[in-house]
């Protein structure tokens, strides 16, 4: 099939809608609680920074982001606090937009025609095509220096046409792979492969998701939504310790902890599995998200020890800032989001 050159969508309008959206279903079951007895606790200002304080992006690691030499590190990443008083959190999503392909004519390929009438239609997308085809080694770097190997992902939206892309603008979190770099790398290695700077990747897989691949070197790529379900569980503990947080700091505190977990819960059984994210996701949701939330609430001992919500898939960004030393690297083509 002749390669379609045009892509209908960029990848700066996919990151724009996928992290908003990816912010707003993690944080819609703070609409429920404040419509609960506890929303009597904070002011309308209060609920509507909690509820509307959205991600802050970055065109890149600049040379306007460099310390001065000498400080052990070349780049350091600062924000100000969130209106609670809770630090903000860090994330490194690289957001690739592809082509839609009708087959593929690789002789590996898990989308080869074979004349049995199977699918082959796919999305291509490429990697490892920024920074002097370096960027893959540049973000595995970023997330081994960093031991933040979940935090540094890949994002393809398996999205092609705009048309298709309108349809689905409420629900573009499930139809995107939320692939971690170092997943990449370690399937690679399994196979006895290496992802090397100064070549392009590619990255193909079906509108479901469900099959992968990865070549330069050929190797079926195994994917499963735990990356996206952890992250969304994960900014849903991020919003639960700034609730605390902000609360703790008002001494608006006249009701019991018990309570309080029960309107968290009630409002995410309503935001989330309640939703219209079709069966397979409501069952993914009461079967992995509720349990670590709830996970998260048995190490709350009380309003006055608040536990720092889980640091798997976002980082922490203390006051003096999150230092990175990749030296002679070009940090231009990275993106971050922080929220």
């Amino acid at each position: 099939m002749k390669k379609n050159n045009k892509k209908e969508i960029s990848e700066k309008t996919f990151e724009l809608n996928i992290t908003n959206q990816l912010l707003n279903v993690s944080k819609s079951f703070l609409w429920f609680v404040m419509n609960s007895p506890i929303g009597k606790e904070l002011s309308n200002s209060q609920w509507k920074s909690l509820l509307f304080d959205n991600v802050v992006f970055s065109q890149g690691l600049t040379q306007d982001e460099e310390s001065k030499k000498g400080g052990g590190y070349d780049v350091s990443i600062h924000s100000k606090c969130h209106i609670s008083g809770a630090t903000r959190r860090l994330m490194f999503l690289q957001y690739k937009s592809g082509r839609r392909m009708g087959y593929s004519n690789k002789k590996d390929s898990n989308f080869k025609r074979k004349g049995d009438g199977r699918n082959t239609s796919h999305i291509l997308f490429t990697f490892n095509d920024a920074a002097h085809n370096k960027q893959h080694g540049i973000l595995r770097e970023l997330a081994l220096e960093q031991k933040i190997e979940d935090a540094v992902m890949y994002v393809f939206p398996r999205i092609t046409e705009y048309r298709d892309f309108t349809q689905k603008i409420d629900n573009l979190l499930f139809h995107s792979s939320f692939v971690p770099v170092l997943e990449i790398d370690k399937q690679a290695a399994d196979k006895g492969l290496k992802i090397i700077d100064g070549q392009e990747h590619k990255y193909r897989t079906s509108y479901d998701g469900k099959t992968s691949e990865v070549n330069y070197f050929f190797f079926f790529f195994l994917y499963g939504n735990e990356h996206l379900i952890g992250l969304l569980t994960e900014l849903i503990c991020v919003s639960i310790e700034r609730l605390f947080t902000i609360l703790n700091k008002e001494q608006r505190l006249t009701f019991s902890l018990k309570y309080f977990k029960e309107e968290v819960i009630n409002g995410l059984n309503n935001s989330i599995i309640l939703s219209e994210l079709g069966i397979e996701w409501t069952s993914k949701a009461t079967n992995s998200i509720l349990p670590k939330v709830n996970s998260y609430f048995e190490k709350i001992q009380s309003f006055n020890s608040i536990p720092l919500a889980p640091q798997k898939y976002t980082v922490v960004i203390p006051l003096e800032g999150v230092p990175f030393n990749l030296e002679n690297r070009d940090y231009s083509s990275l993106n971050y989001q922080i929220i």
